[in-house]
């Protein structure tokens, strides 16, 4: 059996349970893991049912500590397979998709541990169809206009080591935008949306500031029907990234992903263009 622990918001969930298809992929016995959802420390919600519909099986304590415990034991004793995973952020590590028998806890955010059953997981993301009348309008701008995602995450990056990505930044990628493209509509996506609307004037910029709480999830669908995109350093955007399918998309992407540490690593696939953010 491996089992993937499951935790944090929905773009890392979303990661989580595409390792977790890897292994279902190999025939193997695979579970996910829920255990951060019932304590304090873990203020998102697992959403993964709620959004696509998904209900991959659940581990349970007993097989949660069977794994950690006794197959680790006869791993020593009986050199029989097992591996405990621990992500080193951010970077693919190809043994992690070949453990036959284990627990995987990390983020996996690398297109290279799924990037062999891509459409799978495509299908597998599917959101709910749009019904309502807000997010009805704003998806019939975005598909009747060369429409490009700016995606912009502060609120919490404020507080932790000033992760939040800087004017800069946004202000080069949205140039190398216009350079590439003519009559390019900008929709943007964010969780401080007074500073973004301070920052980014102009009848080209519609601000979609009606997303929130249960129905968070209706940002990453709008962002992945945009024909281009300009994402945070965010698992969310990311996803809204990713999941358009049109091989012609551009994808502007943060240099630096994690404060202290350059690079993306193996974050951003290789067909991404990636601007500094300093």
């Amino acid at each position: 059996m491996v089992i993937v622990h499951v935790s944090a918001g929905l773009g890392n969930q979303m990661f989580q349970y595409a390792l977790y298809c890897t292994y279902v992929e190999r025939g193997l016995n695979a579970k996910i893991e829920l255990s951060a959802y019932s304590t304090r420390g873990e203020r998102r919600k697992y959403e993964l049912e709620k959004v696509f519909g998904l209900q991959p099986p659940v581990s349970s304590a007993l097989e949660l500590a069977y794994i950690k415990v006794v197959a680790a034991t006869r791993k020593k004793l009986f050199r029989q397979p097992y591996k405990e995973a621990h992500e080193n952020f951010g970077y693919w590590n190809s043994a992690i998709k070949e453990i036959r028998s284990g627990y995987a806890n990390g983020y996996w955010q690398s297109e290279k541990y799924f990037i062999d059953i891509q459409e799978k997981i495509r299908r597998q993301f599917k959101f709910p169809s749009v019904t309502d009348a807000q997010n009805l309008a704003i998806l019939q701008q975005i598909e009747s206009c060369t429409s490009v995602s700016l995606h912009i995450r502060r609120s919490d990056y404020l507080q932790n080591e000033n992760w939040a990505i800087g004017l800069p930044y946004y202000h080069r990628a949205i140039a190398l935008m216009k350079s590439k493209f003519p009559g390019l509509e900008f929709f943007v996506f964010s969780d401080d949306m007074e500073w973004a609307k301070q920052n980014f004037p102009g009848d080209a910029f519609h601000f979609v500031d009606f997303n929130s709480g249960e129905n968070s999830f209706r940002d990453m669908q709008l962002m992945s029907r945009c024909r281009h995109h300009i994402i945070a350093n965010s698992s969310f955007s990311w996803w809204g990234a990713w999941l358009n399918p049109d091989p012609e998309k551009v994808v502007i992407a943060p240099e630096r992903w994690i404060p202290g540490i350059n690079g993306t690593r193996d974050i951003l696939p290789v067909n991404w263009i990636k601007l500094p953010v300093e």
